[in-house]
């Protein structure tokens, strides 16, 4: 009778420790998919940033290509006003003068 009693609580040890086992397998595989999961998390964060970072140039380039250009036009606005002035103002003048003659 004690060796069955011996047994029977060596049983239960063994099925303890087994059980133990298990958990500590058990957390070990969850433990092991948290890790995974935050590592996607961070490589996708970084992914995000590099993006941003893009977008973020891309932005500034295009608005420091807006502002190029309206720098050209406005300097081409200047030389037609200029052309404007020295195509106009001649016929004005000549236009002034033929009819100031003509009124004498």
């Amino acid at each position: 009778m004690e060796a069955n009693r011996k047994q029977l609580l060596s049983l239960q040890e063994h099925a303890f420790l087994e059980n133990d086992v298990i958990i500590y397998q058990v957390e070990k595989w969850k433990l092991e998919k948290v890790l995974q999961l935050a590592l996607q998390i961070q490589i996708q964060k970084a992914k995000i940033a590099k993006l941003r970072d893009e977008l973020l140039i891309e932005t500034t380039i295009t608005h420091a290509e807006i502002q190029l250009l309206e720098e050209k036009l406005l300097q081409l606005e200047e030389k037609l006003s200029h052309l404007e002035y020295n195509l106009v103002d001649p016929l004005q003048r000549s236009m002034f003068n033929t009819n100031h003659w003509a009124l004498w």
